[in-house]
C-alpha cells in the first residue's frame, strides 16, 4: 500500500511547484473536450447540482462543468498562481473559485466532487477519500480522473525530479480503489492507454 505522509514541508513544495508551472500550464496541460465531455456523461452527471471541483488548475475542467447549469460550482486549488489565472478566465455567477488546500476546505452538501489529472498529487489517499465523504451528499458522486492512462502518467512523472518530489505513483483501479471501497460504492472504473477513471458514490453512514 503506497502512502505518504502529507506534511507542512510536502505541501509548501507542491504550492511552490504549481506556483512555477502556472504561466506555461495551459500550453502543455490542455483537455481533450470530447473526452472529458464523455466521461461527464459515462457516470452520469446531473444537472442543476452542487459541484466542488479539487485542484481545478488554470480551470480546465470548468467549462465542461457549468455546461450542467450547476446551482454551484466551487472550484479551489492549492496554488495562487494557478487561482489567478483561472479567476482571469471566467465570470459566471455560480462559479467560485478559490485558493485553498483541500484537506482545509469546509464545506458539505455537494452532489459531485471532481479531480481532474491531480491524484497522484494526494498522497494520502486515505485521507482524500475520508474529507470527500464528508463533503458530500450520500449517493453524491466522487470522481477522479485523467486524460491520460496510468503508464503515461507514471512515466511522465518518473522522468522530472521536481515532479517525483511532488507526487506519488498511480496504481490500477483495483489497487486504488480500496481507499474507496468503506465510504463509497465504486460504480466506475476504466484503466486504458489514454483514459482513467476511478468513481463512486458515497455511501450513508
Amino acid at each position: 500500500m503506497h502512502r505518504l505522509a502529507e506534511t507542512t514541508e510536502s505541501v509548501a513544495d507542491t504550492i511552490d511547484f504549481f506556483n512555477r508551472m502556472a504561466p506555461t500550464w495551459d500550453n502543455y496541460s490542455a483537455i481533450d473536450g470530447d473526452k472529458a465531455t464523455s466521461v461527464l456523461k459515462v457516470v452520469g452527471i446531473p444537472y442543476n447540482a452542487r459541484i466542488l471541483d479539487v485542484a481545478c488548475g488554470t480551470g480546465a475542467l470548468l467549462p465542461y462543468l457549468l455546461a450542467y447549469e450547476p446551482v454551484k460550482l466551487v472550484a479551489i486549488d492549492i496554488s495562487p498562481a494557478m487561482v489567478n489565472i483561472a479567476h482571469s478566465k471566467f465570470d459566471d455567477p455560480c462559479l467560485e473559485i478559490l485558493t485553498c488546500d483541500f484537506h482545509q476546505y469546509v464545506g458539505y452538501g455537494f452532489d459531485l466532487i471532481t479531480l481532474y489529472n491531480a491524484y497522484p498529487h494526494f498522497p494520502d489517499r486515505a485521507r482524500f477519500v475520508k474529507h470527500a465523504h464528508t463533503l458530500l451528499n450520500p449517493g453524491g458522486r466522487l470522481l477522479i480522473f485523467h486524460g491520460n492512462g496510468r503508464t503515461h502518467i507514471n512515466g511522465c512523472h518518473a522522468k522530472s525530479d521536481d515532479v517525483k518530489h511532488v507526487s506519488t505513483r498511480l496504481r490500477s483501479c483495483g489497487a486504488e480503489s480500496c481507499f474507496l471501497s468503506d465510504l463509497f460504492t465504486v460504480d466506475v472504473m476504466l484503466d486504458v492507454d489514454n483514459l482513467y477513471i476511478l468513481s463512486g458514490r458515497a455511501q450513508r453512514l
